[in-house]
């Protein structure tokens, strides 16, 4: 019932837009409705990241620039489908030199622009890593967006993939731009406890 009021405010909203003329512009209510609603439903790609919903051990590594050697580590994440599948919630947990580090990271599928996106918010950072892709012809997700930190304000190329192998088993994957040129920094490679 709500989602139904909801997108009955949404559309009344949507009626009030105004055309050149500055008046009004004559809407097709129900039209509109059932396109905001079509929109809104979950699609095969939301499926496809639900996936991940459970439990998550994973074996971590981590390089901090392109002649150092991996950092090994192991992680914990729990992925939570929310709002009735269309946005997925993964709760990470690690340690990183010796220290627990920790994030939250929520991925979806955007129906409008038809792309997955991704938002990392980690402990050791006030700022959120914002992240787009598609998905290749075997499924896995590549994103593509900026990193910025203290170095980089302004943020500097990255590129992510996600690769749902199989139920049981995913690979994440993290590319940097370091000195002009596209370094692989961290994989995840994580299967479902169980």
């Amino acid at each position: 019932m709500r989602y139904a009021t909801l997108v009955l405010a949404l559309a009344m909203c949507a009626c009030q837009s105004t055309g050149k003329s500055g008046k009004p512009a004559e809407v097709d209510m129900e039209k509109v409705m059932a396109e905001m609603a079509a929109a809104a439903a979950p699609a095969p790609q939301h499926a496809h990241l639900t996936r991940l919903v459970g439990y998550w051990d994973g074996e971590v590594r981590v390089k901090m620039d392109p002649d150092s050697d991996w950092l090994e580590s192991t992680s914990t994440s729990e992925y939570s489908a929310e709002l009735e599948g269309r946005y997925i919630l993964q709760n990470y947990s690690s340690t990183f030199m010796g220290e627990p580090y920790g994030g939250r990271q929520i991925f979806g599928y955007d129906k409008l622009k038809k792309r997955y996106f991704a938002v990392w918010f980690g402990q050791t950072a006030t700022w959120p890593v914002f992240s787009y892709g598609q998905a290749d012809e075997t499924g896995k997700i590549v994103f593509v967006g900026e990193m910025v930190d203290v170095l980089t304000p302004d943020g500097r190329p990255t590129r992510m993939t996600l690769d749902i192998i199989d139920d049981d088993h995913v690979v994440f994957e993290m590319f940097d731009t370091i000195e002009d040129r596209e370094v692989k920094v961290m994989e995840i490679r994580s299967v479902r406890r169980g």
